[in-house]
């Protein structure tokens, strides 16, 4: 009988490294793949935070420009009214003079008589009609910055007026300003509230004595 054992083993080495090797394999996909998952959510959020401080930034320009507008305007009116109150008030004096009559004159409608003979000049009708003026000024000319703004800072950010809210009975308008910035199919909006109303102004209508310009709830919005 042939007692002779068999000690060539190579076969099963060559099993085993097999084995080993595809182990190693599916190893490295995992951790490859797992580092590539964790770039993608590291990049991913670097383009969310970038986005916010981009569409964050356009609201700045926004207020910024609604600013500087507020107070164009403002020159503007006061340039106006400022004539037109003074050309009032001479034409009372020629009123009371009996130079000519109240109905004969355009500014009429901002002088009120006061007896027979008296004429008075009305500074709440100069003061409404400057109010009314300024409101209406403003707004044509926010809403024609606001669709034709190109940004300084990048042209990818985008600036709406979403809603406009006018409180006559407050003599206050009220705006949704509205900032949106995509990168990377990551959407960010950001929305602020801008409240303006006419400008508290001297008894003769020379110089602003108050700015009624608010910014109130600044908000975030994270997506579409």
């Amino acid at each position: 009988m042939n007692n002779t054992k068999i000690t060539n083993h190579k076969g099963s080495i060559l099993l085993m490294s097999v084995i080993l090797m595809t182990f190693l394999i599916f190893l490295l996909g995992a951790l490859i793949n797992t580092t590539i998952i964790c770039y993608k959510l590291k990049s991913s959020q670097h383009t969310y935070t970038y986005n916010g401080y981009m569409s964050e930034s356009g609201l700045d320009e926004g207020v910024a420009l609604a600013f500087i507008l507020y107070n164009n305007v403002l020159d503007e009116c006061i340039e106006i009214y400022s004539n037109l109150y003074h050309s009032t008030l001479l034409t009372v004096i020629d009123l009371n003079k009996g130079h000519y009559h109240l109905s004969e004159t355009p500014l009429s409608k901002y002088i009120i008589q006061n007896g027979l003979d008296c004429y008075i000049l009305s500074e709440q009708a100069i003061r409404k009609d400057f109010e009314d003026f300024f409101i209406k000024t403003f707004d044509d000319e926010f809403n024609k910055i606001i669709k034709n703004y190109q940004s300084v800072i990048d042209s990818y950010i985008r600036l709406s007026i979403i809603k406009e809210q006018f409180q006559f009975n407050e003599g206050r308008s009220q705006y949704y300003l509205q900032s949106s910035y995509n990168l990377k199919n990551v959407p960010r909006k950001h929305q602020i509230t801008i409240k303006i109303a006419p400008p508290e102004l001297s008894d003769t209508f020379i110089s602003c004595s108050k700015i009624n310009f608010e910014i109130c709830h600044w908000r975030i919005l994270y997506g579409y």
